[in-house]
């Protein structure tokens, strides 16, 4: 069980070195714009990978979504190319997923810094 858990780990962690490389050498579509990858999940069984992105120049959900939709459809091509150089016998499919987290964490920070100014948290 631990076994398992530790290869995910690592299948995981590789595919993000390499969906990263991809993305940044491969991918030129201006309604992508600079995508950065948060992290990545892969399922127990290694059929399923979970891709989790941000996008540091959209803030428009619109845009978001097309973005979002535009990776879903390189899907298969970023599949291909990272299954040159992992070699599973089961290699994920992929998913991509907006990761909302950085935006958040972004949000927090400037209410923190809005509170300082105002000297209301000391």
């Amino acid at each position: 069980m631990l076994t398992k858990c530790i290869r995910t780990k690592r299948v995981a962690k590789e595919m993000h070195k390499k969906i990263s490389f991809i993305l940044q050498r491969f991918v030129k579509d201006p309604r992508i714009g600079i995508v950065t990858i948060s992290h990545v999940t892969v399922s127990r069984d290694l059929s399923y990978a979970k891709v989790f992105v941000t996008f540091l120049n959209f803030r428009e959900i619109g845009k978001i979504k097309i973005a979002i939709r535009l990776l879903q459809n390189m899907s298969k091509l970023i599949r291909h190319l990272i299954i040159k150089d992992i070699k599973l016998r089961l290699f994920p499919k992929l998913t991509f997923i907006y990761d909302k987290s950085l935006l958040n964490g972004i949000n927090i920070s400037r209410l923190v810094e809005k509170l300082n100014r105002n000297n209301l948290f000391k």
